[in-house]
């Protein structure tokens, strides 16, 4: 991505975006902290990352993140409660990534709204462990069709005794069967109406029976999203055989809803997107200079170009300028103020500028003003170090003009 773009991004984007130091304080944040929270950056850098957290949520998230300062690598994705500067909670779902080289974690928040709140949010992604529980249920169901066709006076069509009307009450999936072709009937006709609104015709069945068809033996569920109502749904099918082996076959499906999971997967793979560009622009030099307030903010990849700690540097225009080498510097000055004033687009510039041990390092610059959701511009430029190649460049020049002379 551009620079214009990464500003874009942290300017517009709801997630809460940050960097934190192994301390527990705030270093660095977006505007979505205080666009969604209330607060000024002055009192989010002066209040810790596990103080805004609810009570309920502080032990078990700081004794996780315990674990960074140790050397731990492994992401932590959990959901707490974050304050308000009001006082109220708002439940977001995080993922924390320590950044060691920095002595800080990546801190990464999605309102758990988008994630279809807190309990949601806990749904393990990987869902292994309910595909199990549903290949259980299955089982339990067809020994339990088999037992209501021996038992007698029972019958799949909702005259079974109170026992088995209990036990089916507190399955979640909607249990259909459907014998030698005909039309299709339910055991759980509650669970049934919240899937499908209504019992599925013939049709229906037929359809989705045919996706499950072959899958009985490896008990794959098959995820499919219902066109009536655009639920996500997951299917399991086997055929069952009664007691009496001259009857037909019956065919049995079992239908879950796992529409939640599916958003809940979607919205963490866009968090996870979201993150993936915040991790790579903390990669790059970037500079980001509020014209405003004239405040700049130093990414940590540019203070690693000249060697420099943000104590050092500040937050200043001149901490940059004033390590431009002297025979440069006019040239710069002049780019910067034409680009600032409007009468150019665009800032690129090739220039000298002062490392920390005292030599100078050739940086290609590219820079643009932008203005953010709150129309405040800022001028933000992105620096490569090309010292090598300029290296190269008058290596071949001088070898030319040896070869001429």
């Amino acid at each position: 991505m551009s620079y214009s773009q990464h500003a874009g991004f942290f300017g517009t984007t709801r997630t809460l975006l940050s960097i934190v130091g192994f301390e527990g304080m705030i270093r660095q944040a977006n505007t979505a902290w205080g666009h969604a929270l209330g607060y000024a950056w002055e009192e989010i850098a002066s209040i810790g990352f596990i103080d805004l957290l609810h009570p309920d949520d502080q032990t078990r998230v700081a004794e996780e993140m315990e674990k960074f300062s140790q050397g731990g690598i492994d992401p932590l994705v959990f959901t707490a409660g974050i304050r308000h500067c009001d006082g109220h909670y708002l439940d977001y779902l995080w993922e924390v990534t320590p950044a060691l080289m920095e002595f800080a974690f990546y801190a990464v928040g999605m309102p758990a709204a988008c994630c279809l709140g807190k309990a949601q949010a806990q749904f393990q992604a990987e869902q292994n462990e309910d595909y199990v529980r549903l290949q259980e249920k299955h089982a339990d169901l067809e020994l339990m069709y088999q037992d209501l066709q021996t038992q007698k006076g029972l019958s799949v069509d909702g005259n079974s005794p109170a026992i088995v009307e209990s036990i089916l009450s507190h399955i979640n999936q909607a249990v259909l069967i459907r014998q030698s072709g005909g039309a299709p009937r339910t055991l759980t006709p509650r669970q049934t109406e919240l899937i499908f609104g209504n019992l599925p015709t013939a049709d229906k069945f037929a359809t989705l029976w045919k996706l499950v068809q072959g899958t009985a033996a490896t008990n794959d569920a098959v995820h499919y999203t219902l066109k009536a109502n655009q639920k996500r749904v997951a299917l399991l099918g086997d055929t069952v055989h009664e007691a009496d082996s001259q009857a037909p076959p019956a065919q049995l499906l079992i239908v879950s809803d796992i529409h939640e999971q599916h958003v809940f997967k979607h919205s963490l793979h866009r968090l996870q997107e979201e993150y993936g560009l915040f991790t790579a622009k903390m990669q790059e030099a970037l500079l980001d200079w509020n014209l405003v307030n004239q405040t700049v903010k130093y990414s940590p990849s540019w203070l690693g170009l000249l060697g420099c700690e943000q104590g050092i540097m500040g937050h200043q225009i001149t901490a940059w300028q004033d390590r431009i080498h002297p025979a440069d510097h006019e040239h710069v000055m002049r780019a910067l103020r034409y680009c600032v004033g409007g009468q150019s687009k665009k800032l690129e510039v090739k220039h000298r500028v002062q490392h920390s041990d005292g030599s100078y390092r050739w940086l290609y610059a590219v820079g643009d003003v932008i203005v953010d959701k709150s129309n405040i511009k800022h001028f933000v430029i992105s620096f490569v170090d090309v010292t090598r190649e300029r290296e190269l460049e008058m290596e071949i020049s001088l070898s030319k003009e040896t070869k001429t002379g």
